[in-house]
């Protein structure tokens, strides 16, 4: 089971949200806003999976984006 069940949790692998905005080329204000709003906008998903690949980021992938993505429409975070 992962361990990742937020998009806060998932941006907490890199040292800083800026580190995470920088690698995907985004303001960090809004990698921040990702996190507060436990949302990180379709179109970016593949952007970050491959960000997170090159960088040694395990972990990261689309059903893992999905996942979030439905427990937040349903309002679950348990596994």
């Amino acid at each position: 089971m992962s361990t990742i069940q937020t998009i806060a949790d998932l941006i907490s692998l890199w040292p800083s949200a800026a580190a995470l905005a920088a690698a995907m080329d985004e303001k960090p204000t809004t990698v921040r806003m990702w996190a507060a709003r436990d949302s990180i906008p379709a179109d970016r998903w593949l952007t970050l999976v491959e960000v997170s690949q090159k960088q040694g980021v395990e972990g990261i992938n689309l059903y893992l984006l999905a996942r979030i993505a439905a427990r937040r429409k349903c309002g679950r975070y348990a596994a």
